[in-house]
């Protein structure tokens, strides 16, 4: 807990629950209870006279780095101010809070973003986060879908959205090995289906799931969502084959045209899939929506990115920003020692595997302590960038 000018910041108490959430859907599009109580959160809340004036939902996550790490993060649904307490540093001194109360139990405040020039952008660089990734809409014009598409997509099944939990054990392979390479999602375990067929989103939108099977087994599925508040929008999509990924872009446009919309996809150039999208027709829009993080603990990213190294056990090394110096690995045995100064966005960067260290170090926009030539190359094998890849899906 917190004391803050005339106000309090704690933790949710479950008892407040109710409460929290009249407050938070007077503001954002509205969670019902349910759907709180399936999400896995807590929230951090400012109170004054016993009155709630400001909450940020959290959301607890298994975030995949790349290809072969994940690591637990928290995403920040919304950071909600009552009008009258803004810029009083409410939201400031809630998010210090997170920091501290999610310390055992994740890695990162993550949150997904959008318009650069905004009063909320410069807010979470201000709170230490520091930008990840950017992401594309992508529109396929309904006028550009011609009759000749419905022979695109045939024997492409149409299913309620609510099978895929039933077949989360097919789904979920098709979906890793589209994937394999990448990090930047949220990951894809068990329970990921039914945790997020709980969502507001997908109940109230109508959501469709999209099969193709191949000798009666499912290798390509596809989901989207009528009902979106973006329009008819595709939330999923996993196919190794550039001619089934057509048919179900093809099934998908056709229902669209049907409801009189265009067809939209969250895309990146990060990934093949996106000159897929480009070759079906979609025209890359100028919304662009992206993942800031804010790095809690640092040491324990290090460790999970440097289990398979012996730097881990060898290496004791620091990392100093114009905010704070930063341990990030302490070995009881060091044989060497380093010692990176970069900027607070760059670390949150190099973490999240997002910056080619080798590089950054070579042009002098990250420099180091004077090590070996084989350290500093182990060091840029442990941060190596991932390209990554986001989905709609990621964004409940």
């Amino acid at each position: 807990m917190r004391e803050k000018a005339d106000y309090r910041v704690h933790e949710l108490d479950p008892a407040e629950t109710d409460r929290m959430l009249e407050f938070r859907n007077r503001i954002f599009a509205p969670i019902p209870r349910d759907h709180w109580d399936s999400m896995g959160c807590t929230a951090v809340v400012a109170t004054l006279e016993g009155r709630i004036r400001g909450a940020i939902p959290l959301q607890f996550r298994n975030f995949q780095l790349n290809s072969r790490m994940h690591v637990p993060a928290v995403f920040e649904n919304a950071v909600g101010v009552e009008e009258g307490y803004r810029s009083r540093g409410v939201g400031t001194a809630m998010l210090d809070c997170a920091a501290e109360l999610i310390r055992d139990r994740a890695f990162a405040l993550c949150v997904y973003r959008g318009g650069e020039r905004s009063d909320g952008y410069r807010f979470y660089r201000k709170t230490g986060h520091g930008d990840l990734y950017y992401a594309t809409y992508l529109r396929l014009p309904a006028e550009a879908i011609g009759s000749s598409w419905s022979t695109l997509c045939e024997q492409v099944e149409t299913h309620p959205w609510s099978a895929a939990e039933n077949l989360e054990e097919k789904l979920l392979p098709i979906f890793e090995q589209c994937y394999a390479s990448c990090g930047g999602f949220w990951t894809r375990e068990k329970g990921f289906f039914q945790r997020v067929i709980s969502s507001h989103v997908f109940r109230q939108g109508g959501a469709r799931l999209y099969l193709v099977r191949q000798d009666g087994e499912i290798t390509a599925y596809s989901i989207a969502n009528p009902g979106d508040m973006d329009g008819y929008l595709i939330y999923d999509i996993a196919s190794k084959d550039p001619g089934v990924f057509r048919r179900l872009v093809a099934r998908m446009a056709l229902d669209a045209k049907e409801k009189g919309q265009d067809l939209r996809v969250l895309s990146n150039r990060e990934h093949a899939v996106f000159e897929l999208f480009l070759d079906c027709g979609f025209e890359p829009e100028q919304n662009e929506p992206y993942i800031m993080a804010r790095i809690v603990r640092p040491d324990r990213i290090f460790s999970v990115l440097s289990s398979h190294s012996e730097l881990k056990s060898l290496l004791e090394l620091r990392a100093v920003t114009p905010h704070r110096d930063v341990v990030l690995n302490a070995p009881e045995h060091a044989r060497f020692a380093a010692t990176l100064y970069l900027k607070e966005h760059q670390l949150s960067r190099l973490l999240f595997c997002r910056m080619d260290l080798q590089s950054a170090l070579r042009t002098n926009m990250v420099r180091i302590s004077p090590v070996s030539d084989r350290i500093a190359t182990e060091l840029s094998r442990i941060f190596a960038f991932s390209p990554w890849v986001t989905s709609r899906m990621d964004y409940i």
